[in-house]
């Protein structure tokens, strides 16, 4: 335990060099504005607290829409900034001599920024509600339907963190890793458009896990039970995925 927590906080000694959270804290800054449309909007606070309406249910469409622009292009540069440090120095070579593997560093890595993408991500929400009560939101927030969402939020991004992790171990050029997070990024936007395709394309879980919907034939918003089954299957399987793909890392020469 203790050296698996040496290891950890040797990851987040790097990241100081790296500047990962200054990175990280104006990467989810970027999802403030779009929430602002629903806040500032000619007749946005009447409507929010309109008793029929959903409460706080636009401005929470709104982040998630934005997060699911924002998140997979966090979480891929996250993942190339910490990866990338220990191609050009030969970093694999190095710790491998002292005992932590290819596979074991991945690992670490992963362990460390999950560490600095919770936080930040509970930063980020809190900002958004604190945002909407500044803007003069006086209905009471759906606390249930709001922990939902950010809970789920993390799970998907640990899930494409894992990946990306491994996808800029294998690729020295940093460009696939990111590059495949700005994809995903516009692939999870599409996903609000096609819900029966998003569940098959772990990208499309930012749209899936989203617990508010547009009413059909009305401007109206409605609350909307994520499949939560599908949202674990994504957790389980990416878990196992990750740690089978990361132990063969162990079996490659570097």
């Amino acid at each position: 335990g203790g050296l698996v927590m040496g290891e950890i906080r040797l990851e987040m000694t790097k990241m100081r060099r790296l500047h990962v959270i200054p990175l990280t804290l104006v990467l989810l800054a970027a999802a403030i504005p779009v929430v602002a449309l629903s806040l500032f909007a000619p007749g946005a606070v009447s409507r929010l607290n309109d008793p029929h309406e959903l409460p706080w249910g636009q401005p929470l469409l709104n982040f998630a829409f934005a997060n699911a622009l924002i998140h997979p292009i966090l979480v891929a540069v996250l993942a190339s900034r910490q990866t990338d440090i220990e191609h050009p120095s030969g970093g694999w070579f190095l710790n491998a001599t002292t005992g932590r593997t290819p596979g074991t560093l991945c690992r670490m890595k992963f362990f460390a920024l999950v560490v600095v993408v919770i936080p930040a991500t509970l930063v980020q929400t809190g900002a958004v509600v604190a945002l909407g009560v500044v803007a003069g939101v006086r209905a009471p927030l759906d606390v249930p339907m709001w922990s939902w969402y950010v809970v789920s939020l993390v799970l998907v991004d640990t899930v494409l963190l894992a990946f990306h992790i491994w996808l800029s171990a294998i690729c020295e050029n940093q460009l696939v890793g990111v590059g495949t997070g700005l994809v995903g990024g516009f692939i999870a936007l599409y996903m609000f458009l096609a819900p029966s395709v998003a569940r098959v394309i772990p990208w499309g879980y930012y749209a899936v896990i989203t617990p508010v919907a547009m009413a059909a034939g009305s401007n109206g918003l409605v609350p909307v039970l994520p499949p939560w089954p599908w949202l674990i299957g994504l957790v389980l399987l990416g878990a196992a995925a990750f740690v089978r793909f990361t132990k063969r890392l162990d079996r490659v020469e570097r």
